[in-house]
């Protein structure tokens, strides 16, 4: 891209998109360092670099063992809670949008049977839309879906900012200690299990 690109505004939309996509779907720190570095020697654009910077800074901080960020959450109630007093146990937390129909309905129906096989953790969805309460509740309701664990984002600008979402895909899981185990799994590998085992 670097080399092959000769237009100055291409090649940092490029560098940046495709940057931003590593950085969201690694898993190793280390990786997600070096692709940083690797991008910031070869970007010119000082707002991108400003998106990327506050992307990977918070990746940093979402690392297994760091505190989950403490964003607010609006119940099926329409009450205010956060994710801190949702998650008082070991918790799996996954997230949808309306404009994904099949993510939304597979997700739960996936969450549906992991329920019935680990029934010590909890499974809470987040909605990451700035829907109305009537409009998101009713959408739940159309599927059929337990408004129980359901919640959707009180400032959703803000909570996937701090939670780095920026594919609808992305999982974290928590410990009993409120500790991040993981902010980057798959209800869809077949290894999510093998992380479920270890914080039952």
């Amino acid at each position: 891209m670097n080399t092959l690109v000769k237009n100055e505004v291409v090649k940092n939309n490029l560098l940046k998109y495709s940057t931003k996509n590593y950085l969201s779907n690694a898993n190793s720190m280390e990786d997600c360092e070096a692709m940083f570095n690797s991008y910031i020697g070869k970007s010119t654009d000082t707002g991108h670099n400003e998106e990327i910077k506050h992307l990977f800074s918070t990746l940093k901080n979402l690392q297994p063992g760091y505190s989950i960020p403490d964003v607010e959450l609006l119940n099926y109630k329409n009450e205010t809670t956060s994710l801190s007093k949702v998650t008082d146990k070991p918790t799996v937390i996954f997230f949808w949008t309306k404009a994904i129909k099949n993510h939304f309905i597979n997700s739960h129906k996936k969450v549906e049977r992991l329920k019935q096989e680990y029934p010590d953790i909890n499974f809470i969805s987040i909605n990451v839309n700035s829907n109305s309460y009537p409009i998101w509740k009713r959408h739940l309701l159309q599927h059929n879906i337990p408004l129980e664990n359901e919640y959707r984002f009180r400032n959703p600008n803000f909570a996937k900012k701090a939670l780095a979402i920026h594919y609808i895909n992305k999982v974290m899981v928590v410990g009993k200690d409120k500790l991040i185990i993981s902010s980057n799994a798959s209800l869809f590998t077949k290894d999510f299990k093998l992380l479920l085992n270890e914080i039952q």
